[in-house]
């Protein structure tokens, strides 16, 4: 067999192995139930390291961290596709999108519940952020970054200057 097993075997199992072993039953009756006792140990195993406080940590840590890399880079794109950003007449979409999510984490029996949670508290961040930097560029007087800012028409951009040193027509 090239998968030995590396777990420790109750010890229920070895009993049952032993007692398989000993049973009056052909051998190829006996190679089959030691198979099933060892498939058996071993989804024990990984049953156990999944729903150990680490694993469950760990899944719960990467999940969430994938949630919120899903929602920065879906809004992120958003903002960079319209003219206003995330900014509407009605509100801004950020926070819109935290309230949806927050509503699909408290729905009984939602199996993504903490996808939606996830989605929820990065959209929110992204609000918050927004909005703090909003009013400490209002306080300080310094203007707001704008996607749009640079490019070909603006004579201080200075890849534009190095381009059109090179001759080259941007």
């Amino acid at each position: 067999m090239s998968n030995s097993y590396t777990g420790i075997m109750p010890y229920d199992a070895i009993q049952q192995a032993a007692a398989i072993s000993a049973a009056p039953i052909p051998q190829a009756a006996k190679k089959t139930a030691l198979r099933r006792l060892y498939e058996s140990a071993l989804a024990q195993d990984a049953k156990a390291a999944i729903t150990s406080p680490t694993g469950h940590s760990f899944v719960a840590t990467a999940r969430g961290i994938g949630g919120g890399a899903g929602i920065g880079l879906l809004l992120g794109w958003v903002a960079g596709s319209r003219q206003k950003g995330l900014d509407t007449p009605f509100g801004p979409l950020d926070a819109y999108a935290a309230g949806i999510a927050a509503v699909g984490s408290v729905i009984p029996g939602n199996p993504l519940a903490e996808d939606c949670r996830n989605a929820s508290i990065a959209a929110s961040a992204i609000l918050a952020f927004r909005r703090m930097e909003t009013k400490r560029r209002a306080e300080s007087g310094t203007p707001a970054a704008v996607s749009g800012e640079h490019g070909p028409d603006d004579p201080t951009d200075h890849i534009v200057q190095i381009a059109k040193k090179l001759g080259i027509d941007v």
